[in-house]
């Protein structure tokens, strides 16, 4: 940002010099404001990245939101099975069996049947 705010003749970030361009809420209810108009070169740049980050998130926060809609589905769904299997391990424990994974490979080095020379 090259230009001092006096040498800018329209705001940047709001309708008009006496608007704030940044309205923040406190948890404590009380309100804080920006005008630009009282900005350093240095504030105004914070403030345009500011600005340029909120609206980011405004545009990423509904699908953050479809997002977690579908993680809470899952996890409704993972605790209904829980409970479900657990239902079937009580009403129908079902059978012992003895199952054996294993896991094997070969390589095949030479061929033994071929003679040297043939």
């Amino acid at each position: 940002m090259s230009k001092k705010i006096d040498q800018i003749k329209e705001p940047q970030f709001s309708k008009s010099w006496d608007e704030p361009c940044l309205t923040s809420v406190e948890p404590d209810g009380n309100k804080i404001v920006w005008f630009e108009k009282d900005l350093s070169p240095e504030a105004v740049e914070v403030m345009e990245k500011l600005l340029k980050n909120l609206k980011a998130r405004e545009i990423l926060l509904p699908e953050v939101e479809e997002a977690q809609k579908v993680i809470d589905q899952l996890n409704q769904t993972l605790d209904l099975h829980d409970l479900l299997f657990e239902k079937l391990c009580r009403v129908a424990p079902g059978k012992k069996a003895n199952i054996i994974d294993g896991d094997a490979s070969l390589k095949v080095a030479s061929d033994i049947n071929k003679k040297e020379g043939v």
